[in-house]
């Protein structure tokens, strides 16, 4: 069959004019039949075409023929062929020849030494002397005059025959006189001379390779001159029947790029967008229409596109992941273009390189959902590529800078990435370029207030709330060159910043020199809008202001004036919900798309606490739970079912169960509590329990800390910045636990999200929640049950949720459920009162 030039997972048959037949040979090729066993002094038996003329005579030369000698350990030596199919050759018993010398039996594909004795072909030529007369290794030289030889090479075809332990010269005598297969060539590797014979050569497959533990050898009769055909770059002979019909027949669609519209039937267009400028890309050949598969369609390919179809100054922007084809819900799409590169100096997308018509291996990817009266009900995820093309405008939109000359504008990320993009070339200008960093406050009612904004590439712009530390606003107002603290304002306290949000993320140990040198997303890149701009207040006093939900372990609120340097020498934290040394997790990051999350550091989550089970000689991990006070922990309640108290153990300050850290502590449980109301109206219904510890329970410090609870009425429909933690799997649909204890952001979704019918229907009870990414990736797994889902709440972590329950892990449309922890604060307090 036609072997299209890429191979895909999803096999796509090339769109193409017609069902012509695809044998690898051509409609001007001889058959050879072989009447005798090959002898160059004898007229009769000549094993070629009769029209070619007996090669001339060649002095006597000594057989075999000096060569040299390589070892068998070369490293090259040990290759194997492969295919199509991907499988190396399995050459059948027959066909792996290992015979006697002398024969008084003959066969017909025996090589005669008189009438009455042969042998076997494969010790012709092998410079011992089987016949009497020596005929064996009289013509050995001639054989091989019948062949083209190619050194260190191979042909990389399926090869028909191996001939084991012989010379390049029997090997040439098995080609010329094989009653099995049409040989036309032969490949003969060196190290353990084993010979390989094909029914190919190269200008019918064109798989001449550089291999240097072979020589490739092929039969001059057959070879093919390409005259009067097109001749491929390596070397393949097409007919013109051949040329631009929608095949790679080249390998690298050389027969298929010097081809004009018309014969394909080009034509493309954009479709679906909100005015001829953007839309989905289609494009068809030969009478049928698909799209182009978004996988590496970039803007080089863009501008291309947009050039061609009229919109001189190229692209602005590609949309991937069928944005302009929401509407579109079909399986089995028909992709015509895929795997696209371009130069940038095309003229027609048709000019690229690309793996194809209709070649891709862009699968749709379906989703099934359960809706609530079990109807399995199913998503199309579409791959379908979209552009945005530049047309003239007065003012930029959003995310866009104007080029310095004319009503060009291009996406600010593609400033300075050394791609001209606006036609005048000042996108890579180094006015901009080389432009330092630079930072201010503007819009404040001091000068030493404002709107923090950063010039970056010249232009200047916003700094996103998320995360955003108070080493982050000391480090920001010192490069300003004001001393002490500084105060956050979030939520765009200060007004909103016109320009770009140039850096999201930020988050610092508070030993830098500048802000740009902490961790931060790239530069342009967020998930912000201009209401989430930060402001500070940078001041000379270490003033902080009063946190609310910031309370210490006896229940009252903690200072508003205080030094907040010297509160890590207190052996007791007056305060809940901070970290140690009130750092994030530095290598964080909300993009990580997979269950297990990444690594946390020690001291990152001092609330976690894991119940483990005794056994024999060790414990085992169970489930996550969270410190709330010295002698209390919270779980979720079916964490308790199936075991007595006296099973279980409380540890906290662990961040790896292999090592002993010198933070870890544990402690037995007194008793439990379950919810009165647990599994009440659903199964996971009221899925929370408090658990009192024995003794004095934990002994805080920086290393085990308790987290702050929820106001009853606090408000889980706003922008929050979550975190979950714990030792469960790290694999759906595994119970291996980790045994480093991971953490990940994580958005909460609204209720009404939470409630789609896709999503969980009214299977969200009061009392429960959910959260995590739509499309997937991060999420609280089996063993995770009970720990915490904490927030980022005025500058201390808050407890808003406890993980529950969910459908399967990290799956789209699935995020995990949680206890809602406002919802029980009340009952919290109340068996805090009754058994303290």
């Amino acid at each position: 069959m036609r072997i299209p030039a890429k191979q895909s997972n999803q096999k796509t048959e090339p769109i193409r004019k017609d069902d012509r037949k695809t044998s690898s040979g051509f409609n001007n090729q001889r058959q050879v039949d072989y009447v005798d066993v090959f002898d160059p002094s004898e007229s009769k038996n000549i094993a070629y075409a009769t029209t070619q003329k007996s090669p001339a005579k060649t002095e006597k030369q000594v057989w075999p023929p000096p060569y040299p000698d390589f070892p068998v350990t070369d490293p090259n030596a040990d290759y194997v062929f492969e295919y199509e199919d991907g499988e190396p050759v399995t050459l059948a018993p027959e066909n792996v020849h290992v015979e006697k010398r002398k024969k008084s039996k003959c066969g017909s594909s025996d090589f005669m030494c008189n009438k009455r004795t042969c042998i076997a072909k494969n010790f012709v030529c092998d410079g011992e002397r089987d016949c009497d007369d020596g005929k064996d290794e009289k013509y050995c030289q001639k054989y091989l005059d019948e062949f083209k030889q190619h050194n260190s090479s191979r042909l990389d075809v399926l090869e028909k025959q191996k001939w084991e332990n012989v010379t390049f010269a029997t090997c040439a005598l098995m080609c010329l006189d094989n009653e099995k297969i049409n040989c036309k060539s032969f490949n003969y590797r060196r190290s353990d001379k084993a010979c390989f014979l094909t029914d190919e050569n190269i200008g019918s497959s064109g798989a001449l390779k550089d291999y240097y533990p072979c020589d490739y050898y092929e039969r001059k009769s057959t070879s093919f001159s390409c005259s009067d055909m097109h001749k491929c770059p390596n070397g393949k002979c097409l007919t013109s029947e051949e040329i631009c019909d929608g095949y790679d027949d080249c390998g690298d669609r050389a027969d298929e790029k010097s081809c004009r519209a018309e014969d394909f039937g080009y034509s493309v267009k954009l479709s679906k967008g909100q005015s001829v400028h953007e839309g989905r890309v289609e494009v068809t050949v030969f009478g049928k229409t698909g799209y182009i598969c978004d996988d590496q369609f970039d803007i080089v390919d863009a501008n291309v596109l947009c050039k061609e179809l009229g919109f001189e100054f190229g692209a602005m922007e590609v949309k991937g992941n069928s944005y302009f084809a929401k509407d579109l819900q079909e399986h089995h799409t028909l992709y015509m273009m895929d795997d696209i590169e371009c130069l940038g100096n095309e003229t027609s997308l048709m000019q690229c390189n690309f793996a194809g018509w209709g070649i891709h291996n862009c699968a749709d990817r379906e989703v099934k959902h359960v809706h609530i009266n079990l109807i399995n009900l199913y998503s199309v995820f579409l791959k379908i590529a979209g552009v945005i093309c530049k047309t003239p405008q007065e003012t930029c939109t959003e995310g866009f800078w104007k080029c310095d000359t004319g009503n060009e504008c291009v996406n600010i990320n593609f400033m300075c990435d050394g791609i001209f993009d606006c036609t005048d070339n000042s996108d890579e200008a180094d006015q901009y370029c080389e432009s330092p960093t630079a930072l201010r406050l503007v819009n404040g009612t001091s000068f030493n207030e404002g709107r923090l904004e950063v010039r970056h590439l010249g232009i200047w712009g916003s700094v996103c709330d998320d995360d955003f530390n108070e080493d982050a606003a000391k480090i920001a107002c010192s490069q300003l060159g004001f001393a002490g603290s500084a105060v956050i304002k979030k939520n765009g306290f200060f007004g909103k910043s016109k320009g770009p949000i140039w850096l999201d993320q930020v988050s610092c140990n508070g030993n830098e020199s500048s802000l740009e040198k902490c961790t931060h997303w790239d530069w342009g890149e967020h998930n912000c809008d201009h209401e989430e701009d930060i402001g500070l207040i940078c001041s000379n006093i270490l003033y902080v202001e009063p946190k609310r939900n910031s309370k210490n372990v006896n229940g009252g609120l903690s200072g508003a004036i205080k030094n907040l340097n010297n509160r890590a020498l207190s052996p007791e934290p007056v305060s809940c919900g901070y970290q140690k040394d009130r750092i994030f997790l530095e290598h964080d990051d909300v993009h990580f798309r997979v269950v297990k999350g990444s690594i946390a550091n020690p001291g990152d989550y001092p609330w976690q606490a894991a119940l483990r089970t005794k056994g024999q000689d060790k414990t085992a991990h169970w489930c996550g739970a969270v410190v709330i006070a010295s002698k209390w922990v919270l779980t979720a309640a079916h964490c308790l079912e199936g075991y007595p108290k006296g099973a279980y153990v409380v540890v906290a300050g662990e961040y790896n169960v292999d090592e002993n850290e010198g933070s870890e502590q544990q402690a037995f449980i007194e008793e439990y509590y379950l919810h009165e109301r647990f599994r009440e109206g659903h199964k996971m219904g009221n899925d929370i329990a408090m658990v009192l510890l024995k003794g004095n329970g934990f002994k805080l410090n920086q290393d085990i800390q308790p987290i702050c609870l929820p106001d009853e009425d606090v408000d889980y429909e706003r922008e929050l910045n979550c975190t979950i933690s714990g030792f469960g799997s790290i694999e759906n649909g595994r119970s291996a636990y980790s045994h480093k204890l991971r953490a990940a952001w994580i958005p909460v979704q609204k209720v009404d999200v939470c409630k789609m019918a896709h999503i969980y229907g009214e299977n969200i009870a009061d009392g429960m929640f959910c959260a995590g990414n739509l499309s997937g990736g991060v999420d609280a797994c089996d063993g995770d049950s009970g720990g915490p889902l904490a927030c980022l709440d005025n500058g201390v972590f808050t407890l808003y949720g406890l993980t529950s329950w969910g459908q399967r892990c990290g799956y789209a449309n699935k995020p995990g459920v949680y206890v809602k922890v406002s919802y029980y604060k009340k009952w919290i307090e109340n068996i805090m009162k009754i058994h303290s």
